[in-house]
């Protein structure tokens, strides 16, 4: 999580932290010129001069594209100084989106703005809570490139979970990950919030992470070197004794198909 301060011309001297937070999420690369892309998410209304106050404190050679209107119509300088001033024009509108690439401290930015005539109509929002348990923490990650990330498994409806989530969710679940022997899995009770935005051309679904509980360890056999839907199916196996026969027949499915990928394992011909 990245944070942007003001400085003052004329004294150099930090003022208040700015209140808007940004949060940069990698979407792709490195590529072959060493550059990455990324979206930066912010949660409040943003004005481009604010932005562009921000991005001068990180001190790194920056370009500016405003709704894909080429060439670019704004740079700065390493020191954050202005190559070519931000046009007045922009100043005060609001961002829709942010898309980044960039890497060696020099970066481009892709500015979406919302339209000064918002045609947006009929938009519904409805906002519930969902609370629902089976769930196993595959990773929680810290990186400066993509901030706070938690992933988690979730038996009741087979799929992974991916959360961006803020440091104090970080925090949260950290503390509620306690360390564990190994052979060892917890089981964890999720609370989440789900934002659900119907506009006239289609539907937005928002998930935020609000509270977790352990409910259970279940013994689980420690087996290195196998993928994580081979440790998500051992997992199931031993959580689930009922079903133990179908997961197991399951588990042999992946394992050959997996060999039969690599040619570890010759396939079956019938004469």
């Amino acid at each position: 999580m990245l944070y942007g301060t003001r400085v003052d011309a004329d004294t150099g001297v930090q003022e208040e932290e700015m209140k808007e937070r940004f949060n940069w999420v990698h979407t792709g690369g490195p590529f072959g010129d060493a550059t990455d892309n990324y979206v930066i998410e912010f949660d409040k209304p943003l004005k481009v001069s604010e932005f562009i106050e921000y991005v001068r404190s990180l001190k790194e050679y920056a370009h500016f594209m405003f709704d894909n209107v080429y060439p670019e119509e704004c740079e700065l300088d390493k020191d954050g100084s202005d190559i070519k001033p931000c046009p007045e024009k922009y100043l005060d509108r609001e961002i829709e989106s942010i898309d980044v690439n960039g890497g060696w401290w020099n970066f481009g930015y892709k500015v979406k703005l919302v339209p000064e005539t918002d045609n947006r109509k009929n938009l519904t929002v409805t906002e519930k809570t969902v609370t629902s348990d089976n769930y196993i923490l595959l990773r929680l990650s810290a990186e400066a490139t993509v901030g706070y990330k938690a992933e988690f498994f979730h038996f009741d409806s087979m799929r992974k979970l991916t959360l961006c989530i803020d440091r104090n969710a970080y925090d949260r679940i950290l503390a509620c990950v306690t360390e564990t022997e190994d052979g060892v899995v917890p089981f964890y009770e999720l609370t989440l919030r789900q934002k659900r935005e119907q506009w006239e051309w289609g539907i937005g679904t928002k998930i935020e992470f609000s509270a977790i509980r352990k409910t259970r360890e279940v013994p689980v056999p420690v087996v290195k070197g196998i993928s994580e839907e081979m440790y998500i199916l051992d997992v199931f196996k031993h959580a689930f004794p009922e079903k133990a026969k179908e997961i197991e027949l399951e588990r042999n499915r992946s394992a050959y198909m997996c060999m039969l990928m690599n040619g570890m394992m010759p396939r079956m011909e019938v004469l």
